[in-house]
């Protein structure tokens, strides 16, 4: 299989965690035949650098399973179905469900508009806290509040005596970075850019992983493929990075796909600048 590389750059509009500033994202799209692949990786939480993927493909002289996902929902893409969905709004109170950032979620602690918000709230910790930390932190909220939370993602490192005991105090947990699966957690967080497919028997939530459009289409294809179109969603991330064009639209509290702006990603991949791998 002889595969082509394309590299990229996405340049955030605002800060995306609080380990780059404003750092431009480098990611490369792969090509065989007619059909596409994406990694964009995030060097703070250990992936290859784009420089150094490309080497291990040229070295092992093997395309990851990964890669391989990709290219198979490429080809497929026209057989597969296309639905409406539920995507939760992020930092965005006016969808029924909401994903907020432990800083972000802190900050609107005494907001009007966090204690009149009538859907569901997702707080990612990002593991933020040891379990002690979140404890005392979890019990300085008021119950009204608790009641509006559907989950806290990653709330401190895993560890089976810490979560357990956390889930013995009925909080509701996800996890991200495809685990395994036991009885500590709520949801699972399922990234199929960096995972091949869920691991756990748990409800599984899709998430893109902020990378170019091409990330979200092809999550979006394979939640349409396997996904549970009942939950909410993270897919759709809008207003990261310039340049993002508007890949679905929203009627209500559902969202659907913009084929024109699909149509439009694979003009732009057809005519990108090319180099043989």
């Amino acid at each position: 299989m002889e595969l082509s590389y394309s590299r990229f750059i996405l340049r955030p509009k605002k800060d995306l965690n609080h380990f780059s500033r404003l750092a431009h994202r480098e990611g490369v799209f792969l090509k065989y035949d007619s059909y596409y692949a994406e990694y964009t990786p995030w060097l703070e939480f250990g992936d290859l650098s784009v420089y150094d993927y490309l080497n291990h493909i040229r070295s092992t002289n093997k395309i990851p399973d990964l890669i391989l996902k990709k290219f198979d929902l490429d080809k497929d893409k026209k057989n597969i179905r296309h639905d409406r969905f539920f995507n939760h709004g992020l930092n965005n109170l006016s969808q029924k469900a909401c994903k907020l950032k432990i800083n972000d979620f802190i900050s609107k602690l005494k907001d009007s508009d966090l204690e009149e918000y009538s859907g569901s709230l997702r707080i990612d910790c990002n593991n933020l806290y040891t379990l002690e930390e979140f404890l005392q932190f979890y019990n300085s909220l008021c119950k009204k509040l608790i009641s509006k939370i559907e989950y806290f993602e990653d709330p401190c490192p895993y560890n089976d005596l810490n979560w357990g005991q956390l889930r013995g105090l009925s909080i509701p947990l996800a996890i991200d970075r495809n685990s395994f699966d036991d009885e500590h957690f709520d949801f699972e967080i399922y990234k199929p850019s960096i995972d091949f497919k869920p691991l756990s028997t748990k409800p599984v939530i899709y998430s893109s992983y902020m990378g170019s459009d091409l990330d979200r289409y092809h999550t979006y294809l394979e939640l349409m493929s396997h996904g549970d179109l009942s939950l909410f969603h993270g897919i759709d991330t809008p207003n990261l990075f310039l340049d993002q064009s508007h890949l679905f639209q929203y009627q209500g509290s559902y969202c659907f796909l913009n084929t024109q702006s699909v149509d439009i990603l694979y003009s732009k991949l057809k005519g990108m600048m090319w180099t043989k791998l």
